[in-house]
């Protein structure tokens, strides 16, 4: 059996365990637990065999979430030992969209209300880190803002709800050239870990299976504007951002040679020359 909580009713100890990544071999016997962050669903599950009453769940549930809660999580429609069934029971979820408010796809950034996106942590943060990231005067600058926006919008490749307005808001800065030299490398990394993504567990439990493709086509968009610069670029951080794109995200064999011919001549090692391997390997 599954429940689900929302993590504003979940102690503080509970979410301490999931951001340290515990496996799960190394919480209580009766419980195995993924989970994001305060803003995302905490899936519990109870091993219903290893329970001999009802008074097991009552134990697990004082551990892990506050006794305020505890009476309507008892409510659940449940049966143990014997004639279980899968049940998953969803309690005070107010902070979740419903359909026809656009869960599944983000209006435009002007019109977001990043304080109701899911995210790992502050989606308030999103919008200005990408600024500070594209116009980062120096390297460092840019790095510290890209560590502000992954685990937050995603996390090693899992998406969340932000990752969309994120893209868009990335993609926009390209596009319109407000970018600087270290923020476009910056930028482009960011892009091509979003377009490998897939949606994070929490955001499929909100029905959102198709988050992943959304921000591919958004990314998608920018290629012949990133194939026009390719001839300006020196900087090997955003020619291998470029180079991982096409190889991810490009359908045209021949656009994809062109590429390659054009910065394969001034490749000097690292991301970029392995890049081009990957990309070659697709000729």
């Amino acid at each position: 059996m599954t429940l689900i909580f929302w993590n504003k009713h979940v102690q503080p100890e509970m979410i301490s365990l999931v951001k340290k990544d515990v496996k799960p071999q190394l919480l209580p016997a009766d419980i195995r637990m993924t989970g994001v962050s305060w803003r995302e669903p905490v899936a519990i599950q109870l091993d219903v065999r290893k329970m001999t009453s009802r008074a097991s769940l009552v134990v697990i549930l004082k551990i892990y979430i506050s006794l305020k809660q505890l009476g309507p999580a008892l409510e659940m429609k449940s049966q143990f030992v014997g004639d279980v069934k899968s049940n998953m029971t969803k309690i005070s979820s107010h902070r979740e969209l419903s359909i026809s408010q656009g869960v599944h796809g983000m209006p435009d950034d002007d019109f977001v209300d990043w304080s109701h996106v899911r995210a790992a942590e502050d989606p308030t943060v999103l919008p200005g880190a990408v600024g500070e990231m594209m116009e980062a005067p120096t390297p460092e600058i840019a790095k510290k803002a890209y560590w502000r926006i992954e685990g937050n919008a995603f996390f090693q490749r899992e998406l969340y709800q932000a990752a969309e307005p994120v893209t868009r808001l990335v993609v926009d800065r390209i596009k319109s050239d407000q970018w600087s030299q270290y923020g476009l490398g910056m930028g482009l990394d960011l892009l091509v870990e979003i377009a490998m993504g897939w949606p994070a567990l929490s955001e499929q439990m909100h029905g959102d299976n198709t988050l992943d493709q959304r921000c591919r086509s958004i990314i998608t968009s920018l290629l012949p504007y990133l194939y026009a610069l390719l001839s300006d670029l020196t900087d090997e951080r955003a020619l291998a951002g470029i180079v991982d794109l096409t190889c991810e995200l490009e359908d045209d064999r021949d656009r994809r040679q062109q590429v390659y011919d054009c910065v394969a001549p001034i490749s000097r090692g690292g991301l970029l020359l392995r890049g081009l391997q990957d990309l070659h390997a697709t000729l």
